[in-house]
């Protein structure tokens, strides 16, 4: 399967720093399946943004709130809802839920799907 990246993710993604992403269509992935990361995708500035496909390790089901968030049917505490941002690429859970929110025309609960991966 194949995730397309903003131009503001592309080097986290790049550095393996971003091993995750939230997405409104990720019961598409299966558990175990090659991941093709890009950026640009669409454009003449399309790039792969790793030579080697990571495997998907995860596909969860995730609400986000301004206030709260779930994974998997599970809230998050606070202390792992600020980890949440950090690992997705955002300063703090404001600016990750207000991005989410503003997917959304500017409205929360946002429903979706976090996809984790990795390197065997």
């Amino acid at each position: 399967m194949l995730l397309g990246f903003k131009a503001q993710f592309a080097d986290l993604v790049e550095r393996r720093e971003k091993t995750q992403s939230i997405r409104a269509r990720g019961d598409r992935f299966k558990v175990g399946g090659h991941i093709q990361l890009y950026t640009g995708l669409r454009t003449k500035a399309c790039r792969k943004l790793v030579a080697d496909d990571p495997v998907c390790l995860s596909v969860e089901p995730v609400v986000i709130h301004h206030h709260w968030m779930e994974v998997d049917g599970r809230r998050l505490l606070s202390t792992e809802r600020i980890e949440m941002a950090h690992t997705d690429g955002f300063a703090g859970y404001w600016d990750f839920a207000t991005f989410f929110a503003d997917q959304q025309n500017h409205t929360l609960p946002w429903r979706g799907f976090l996809i984790k991966w990795g390197w065997p």
